[in-house]
């Protein structure tokens, strides 16, 4: 798994399997969408560029493996609202390689779903601002962020919470590219 920008060189050719999920936009976003490319040939004659999309508070950005790319999520378009299995691949209804990270396999969830590492609003609550001592009561009130809204986890492309106010929005995480052996 590539979880930030880098080369990749081989000192012998082979075929691999391509997961690429690009980065999650922020806000109540986009998970980033993700492609699967099977049967690539990684040539020892030349290097691989990786790229991974940059989550953000807005557009997620592009992640890139080699010529093959895939784009970040915005505010209207991306990964579906529940996310997507590593290589897409399930095994009675459950993502296949789910214990293989602390995201159970899902990636590019939309903000505020809860799953796949996918950031949640924050919560607010609603304070005096001024006390009137004569008739004993609030003459002016003000919402208040709690901070606990938190940004998608990384190397998810998950889209980051959506601003719940006072509260701003969070980020979305970064994309990942995935390479396996084809199968």
């Amino acid at each position: 798994k590539f979880i930030s920008n880098g080369t990749l060189t081989v000192s012998n050719p082979f075929d691999v399997d391509l997961f690429l999920v690009g980065g999650g936009a922020g806000n109540g976003g986009y998970g980033g969408t993700n492609s699967v490319k099977k049967g690539i040939e990684l040539n020892s004659t030349r290097s691989y560029t990786v790229t991974i999309g940059a989550g953000s508070t807005s557009s997620g950005g592009t992640t890139v493996f080699g010529d093959y790319s895939t784009a970040g999520g915005t505010s209207s378009s991306g990964g579906t609202a529940n996310g997507v299995c590593e290589f897409n691949e399930t095994v009675s209804g459950a993502c296949k390689y789910a214990s293989t990270n602390s995201y159970s396999g899902i990636y590019a969830a939309k903000g505020n779903s809860g799953r796949g590492g996918a950031g949640t609003s924050g919560t607010n609550h609603v304070e005096c601002t001024g006390w009137d001592y004569w008739s004993n009561s609030c003459y002016g009130y003000q919402s208040v962020c709690d901070n606990n809204q938190t940004a998608a986890a990384a190397n998810t492309g998950s889209g980051g919470g959506a601003a719940a106010s006072p509260c701003g929005g969070t980020s979305g995480g970064s994309g990942i590219v995935v390479i396996r052996k084809s199968q």
